[in-house]
C-alpha cells in the first residue's frame, strides 16, 4: 500500500480517555487503500487485502460491501477480484473499479450505482481523460486461453476509446505498448489540444514514441527505439535504447510544445536499462536517480538545470528505494527544501570489496584509499548489513546546490539532554525500511513529522526509532515521542495525532506543546483521513475492524484574525523559511512571508482555510548558485572548478549581431530570483560575423601583414654581417644553439617551446613559445640576461 499518495491519517481521536467510537464495521479483511469521492469528499470506498470494496456514505459511520452488488449474479471467481480503485479526474463522483480478470466497473455516483465499462472485451489498462469524464482510453488483453491467463494482459494491445463512458468503443491503434494522455492546465496555456495522446507503438523497425491529437488518424514519430516515457509536469522524458542494455535520457518541454527531444547529458555516468528514476521535476529543475548496476542497493543523484537535460552531480551514494527509486523526499509546501538518504563513501568501498573482489583489486593499491575505520562493525558475510549500519540523512534548502546533515536536538521529549559521542547528527527512516513514512503537507508551511535516531548513522533497531517534528522547514528539529509510533497531522498541521502499536494515542493542538490522551478498542493499526488533508472524514482502522470518530468532541474554538497576524487577538503569525546561514530570511533568492497559525493558539482553522502570503526577491549570496555543468566543487566553501574539458566556441546556430553565454563555472538555482549582490552569471560572448572576415578587418589584417613583413626585412639587412658571422659558428649538437663565450648563456630547454634570452641586437631572432610569455618570465632569470648585455656592449 502506497502510504504517501493515500494519505494515511494515523489518528484515534478521543479525549480525557472516553471512547467516542459511534460505531462499528467489521471487514473481511485488513484495509489496504481508500479512495474519498462525491461532493466535498463525503463518501468513503475502502478496499481491503483480499480485494474487497467497502462504501460509506454516513461520515464512516457504517460500510457495505460492494463486490457482490458490482459482479451480479456471476461468481467473484470468473469476474476477478478487485485490484484498485480509480477515481476521474475530471468528475469527482466518477469512479472505476478495476478487476484482476480484465473486466472493470464504472459508477457515477462514487459506487452507489456501478456497472461494467467493457461488455465486449477484457481491459489490460485504462486511462481515463483528466478533463473529459465519459472519454477512456484502454488496452484490451487478446487471446487469452482462460480466466487464469495472465500473460496475455502484458505485451502489447490494440488501443480502444470511448467518449461515453463504455456505451460505444472503436479501435485506434494497433500494437501500443504504453500510452498516456497529456493535457492540463499548463497545457491548454501552450495551446495544446485537448485530444493529445502519447504512446509507444511496436512496428518492425522496433518500438517508436509517437504523439496524436486525432485519435491516431495521423501520428508523429517522435522517437525511435523507444522503452518508456515519462510524462511530468513541464516535461515529457522519453527512454531511448543505444545498444545493449544501455539507454539515453531523452527531454522535451513545455516551451518547445513537446514537440523536440534532446539528450540529456551527464557528466560521469552511462544509464543503464531500468536503472534510471524521474524523482521530482515539480520546481522546474528535475532530479534523476541512476544505478551502475542492476539491484545496487545505492545510486547516483543529479539535478539539472531550466532545460532538463544538463546534470550535475550532487550526491553519489544515495540510497536506494525499491518502489521509489531513491530514499528521497521533497519537502511539500516549501520551494527548494529536499531530504536524502545517503552512505558513507568508506562503506560503499568496503561493500564493493566484499561482493566483487576481482573487480577493484586494483583499487587496493590505490594510493587515495584508506583502510575503513568500520571494518570489523559488521558481520561476516553480511555486506548489505555493512551498508544499513552507515546510512545518514541530508538535507538542501537550494534545490541541490549544497547538502548538510540535520541538526539534532538537545534535549529529548522528556527534557533530558542529548549526549552524542563525536559526530551527531539527526537521521531519518524516509521511504525504506519503515512502515511510517516522512510526513509534510502542501498547506502545513514548515511542518514535518519524521522517524529517526540521533547520532553519526541512522540506527537499525525499533528500540533506538523517536518521532520527531520540526516547523521551519527542516532547518531545527523537535523530539516529541519515544519510541516506534504512528503519526499524522490534521487542519494544517493545527493539530498533531500519535499512536504505539499498543493503542496508545495522543493528540496535541499545541503541534507538540502539549499532549492529551485519547483510548480506542483493540489494536489501533490506522486512521484514515480525507485527502485534502483538512477535513472532518476520519476512521480508524483496528484488525478487521474499521471505526466511526466523531471529530466534533475534538474541536476546538474556531481561530480568528487571519487578516491581524501578530497581534495579541490574532491566533495567526507571520513567518518566512530560510536555511540559517543567511542574514536575510531567504530561499531560492526570494522572501516569502507566510501567514500561519500561531503554536500556542489551540483552535482550528478548517479546510476553506486559505493561507496569505507575501513575496520580495533577496541580494544574491552564493548560496543562489551551483557549481555548471563539468565542474565541482573540492571541498565546502571551494569554488567550481572544471572537470572536462569547457568548449567556448560560438554555437552552430549563433547568429550576427546576438550573444552567446560561457561559463564561468555557476549557474543560478533553476527558479531562484535573487537580483543584484553576488553575480557569478556567464560572460556574454557576441557571435562572430557570417563572413569569415567583414571587409574593414580585412584592410587591417593586410596592413599589418605588410608593415610586419618591412621590418623582418630592415632588421636582417642591418644585422646581416653579424647574424652570418655567429651562424657559421654554430655546431651541430643537441642543443637549439650554441652562443659565443660572453655575449649568450646556453640555455638547454626542458622541450622545444621553451624561451631563450638572447643579446638586444638579436631581437629578431627570439624563439617564442605558443603560450605569450614575456622573456622576464622565461626560465633564464631576468639578471642574466641584464649580465649578458653589458658583456657584449664591452666587447663591441
Amino acid at each position: 500500500m502506497d502510504k504517501n499518495s493515500l494519505f494515511l491519517f494515523l489518528v484515534v481521536l478521543l479525549r480525557s480517555e472516553a471512547v467516542i467510537v459511534k460505531s462499528s464495521t467489521e471487514l473481511d479483511d485488513a484495509v489496504q487503500d481508500v479512495v474519498w469521492c462525491g461532493k466535498n469528499n463525503q463518501v468513503t470506498l475502502l478496499r481491503t487485502a483480499s480485494n474487497s470494496v467497502y462504501r460509506s456514505e454516513n461520515i464512516n459511520q457504517s460500510f457495505s460491501l460492494l463486490t457482490r452488488p458490482m459482479n451480479g449474479t456471476e461468481s467473484k471467481e470468473k469476474l476477478g477480484e478487485i485490484n484498485l480503485i480509480l477515481k476521474s479526474g475530471a468528475d469527482n463522483s466518477t469512479a472505476f473499479f478495476i478487476g484482476s480478470k480484465g473486466t472493470v466497473w464504472v459508477s457515477t455516483n462514487c459506487g452507489q450505482e456501478t456497472s461494467i465499462l467493457n461488455t465486449q472485451f477484457l481491459v489490460s489498462q485504462i486511462k481515463p481523460h483528466p478533463m473529459e469524464k465519459d472519454w477512456v482510453l484502454a488496452t484490451i488483453a487478446e487471446n487469452c486461453e482462460d480466466e487464469e491467463d495472465n500473460i496475455c494482459f502484458f505485451g502489447t494491445h490494440s488501443l480502444y476509446l470511448t467518449q461515453d463512458l463504455g456505451r460505444n468503443w472503436k479501435e485506434v491503434a494497433e500494437d501500443v505498448k504504453q500510452f498516456e494522455w497529456v493535457f492540463g492546465e499548463e497545457q491548454v496555456k501552450a495551446g495544446i489540444p485537448h485530444t493529445r495522446i502519447y504512446a509507444v507503438i511496436r512496428t518492425q523497425r522496433g518500438d517508436i514514441f509517437v504523439k496524436t491529437d486525432d485519435f491516431f488518424k495521423r501520428r508523429k514519430s517522435l522517437v525511435a527505439n523507444c522503452l518508456e516515457f515519462k510524462v511530468r509536469n513541464n516535461y515529457v522524458f522519453a527512454i531511448q535504447t543505444v545498444v545493449r542494455d544501455e539507454v539515453q535520457l531523452l527531454v522535451s518541454t513545455l516551451d518547445n510544445g513537446f514537440e523536440k527531444y534532446y539528450k540529456a547529458i551527464f557528466p560521469d555516468i552511462k544509464l543503464i536499462m531500468r536503472n534510471v528514476f524521474i524523482l521530482d521535476s515539480s520546481e522546474g529543475a528535475v532530479f534523476v536517480f541512476a544505478t551502475l548496476k542492476v539491484g545496487s542497493p545505492y545510486g547516483r543523484l543529479y539535478v539539472s538545470d531550466s532545460t532538463g537535460t544538463r546534470y550535475r552531480l550532487v550526491l553519489r551514494y544515495c540510497l536506494r528505494n525499491t518502489k521509489r527509486g531513491a530514499d528521497f523526499a521533497k519537502l511539500q509546501g516549501l520551494e527548494g527544501i529536499y531530504i536524502a538518504n545517503v552512505i558513507d563513501d568508506e562503506a560503499v568501498m568496503e561493500y564493493e570489496r566484499i561482493v566483487a573482489k576481482e573487480d577493484l583489486e586494483d583499487e587496493w593499491n590505490s594510493e587515495h584509499y584508506k583502510p575503513a575505520k568500520h571494518r570489523s562493525t559488521y558481520k561476516k558475510g553480511d555486506p548489505l548489513g555493512l551498508l544499513q549500519s552507515n546510512i545518514k540523512t541530508l538535507i538542501t534548502f537550494n534545490k541541490g546546490g549544497s547538502w548538510r546533515p540535520l541538526t539534532s536536538p538537545t534535549v529529548d521529549s522528556r527534557n533530558q539532554s542529548i549526549s552524542c559521542k563525536g559526530e551527531c547528527s539527526l537521521n531519518f527512516f524516509l521511504y525504506s525500511d519503515t512502515g511510517i513514512p516522512i510526513i509534510s503537507q502542501r498547506h502545513a508551511y514548515g511542518l514535518i513529522l519524521a522517524t529517526g535516531n540521533t547520532g553519526k548513522h541512522r540506527a537499525n533497531g525499533p528500540e533506538s526509532r523517536n518521532v520527531y517534528f520540526s516547523r521551519d522547514g527542516g532547518l531545527t528539529w523537535l523530539e516529541i515521542a519515544k519510541g516506534m509510533h504512528i503519526y499524522e497531522m490534521i487542519d494544517h498541521g493545527g493539530l498533531l495525532v500519535m499512536a504505539d502499536r499498543e493503542g496508545l494515542v495522543q493528540y496535541s493542538w499545541s503541534q507538540g506543546v502539549r499532549w492529551e490522551r485519547a483510548s480506542v478498542e483493540g489494536h489501533v493499526d490506522e486512521i484514515y483521513a480525507e485527502s485534502d488533508l483538512a477535513g472532518q472524514n476520519f476512521f480508524v482502522h483496528a484488525g478487521n475492524a474499521v471505526h466511526g470518530v466523531d471529530f466534533g468532541e475534538l474541536v476546538k474554538r474556531r481561530c480568528v484574525g487571519t487578516s491581524r497576524p501578530e497581534e495579541d487577538d490574532s491566533d495567526f503569525e507571520f513567518w518566512s523559511p530560510y536555511d540559517g546561514r543567511q542574514e536575510q530570511d531567504c530561499i531560492l533568492g526570494r522572501r516569502i512571508t507566510y501567514v500561519r497559525r500561531r503554536r500556542e493558539s489551540e483552535c482550528y482553522m478548517g479546510a476553506e482555510f486559505i493561507f496569505p502570503m507575501a513575496i520580495e526577491n533577496c541580494e544574491c549570496t552564493e548560496e543562489d548558485y551551483e557549481c555548471d555543468f563539468g565542474f565541482v566543487r573540492r571541498g565546502e566553501g571551494l569554488p567550481c572548478t572544471p572537470t572536462i574539458s569547457i568548449s567556448y566556441e560560438a554555437p552552430e546556430n549563433c547568429s550576427p549581431g546576438s550573444y552567446y553565454p560561457v561559463t564561468k563555472g555557476y549557474r543560478k538555482i533553476v527558479g531562484d530570483s535573487c537580483v543584484n549582490g553576488v553575480n557569478h552569471d556567464p560572460n556574454m560572448i557576441p557571435c562572430p560575423s557570417s563572413a569569415l572576415f567583414d571587409e574593414g578587418v580585412a584592410k587591417i589584417l593586410v596592413l599589418l601583414a605588410v608593415v610586419l613583413s618591412a621590418a623582418g626585412i630592415y632588421c636582417l639587412i642591418k644585422n646581416w654581417k653579424a647574424i652570418k658571422k655567429r651562424l657559421q659558428r654554430t655546431t651541430h649538437s643537441n642543443t637549439a644553439l650554441k652562443y659565443m663565450k660572453g655575449s649568450y648563456k646556453n640555455v638547454r630547454a626542458k622541450d622545444d617551446d621553451d624561451v631563450v634570452c638572447i643579446d638586444p641586437m638579436y631581437s629578431c631572432l627570439l624563439y617564442t613559445s605558443p603560450s605569450p610569455r614575456d622573456l622576464s618570465t622565461s626560465r633564464m632569470p631576468s639578471s642574466a640576461c641584464k649580465k649578458k648585455k653589458k658583456k657584449t656592449r664591452k666587447k663591441k
